[in-house]
């Protein structure tokens, strides 16, 4: 049984960042968003907008990236 068609994505919700950075590219060059954000179940990201981000444009999610210097 899977997750019924007419559930909202935002109730499946996998991990909740306060802060994190999500990068379009393996090199860690295209930033898409840096912020709170959720990162649901079927892999698309959520900002504190609203707004989605699909899963094809992310490359990877940094939680809590180093603080540049």
């Amino acid at each position: 049984m899977g997750i019924p068609a007419s559930t909202p994505p935002t109730e499946h919700v996998v991990r909740e960042y306060e802060h994190a950075v999500v990068y379009g590219d393996f090199d860690s060059e295209q930033v898409l968003h840096e912020g709170g954000l959720r990162v649901l179940a079927n892999g698309w990201v959520e900002l504190g907008t609203g707004r989605l981000i699909s899963p094809d444009a992310v490359h990877h999610v940094d939680p809590q990236p180093e603080e540049l210097e």
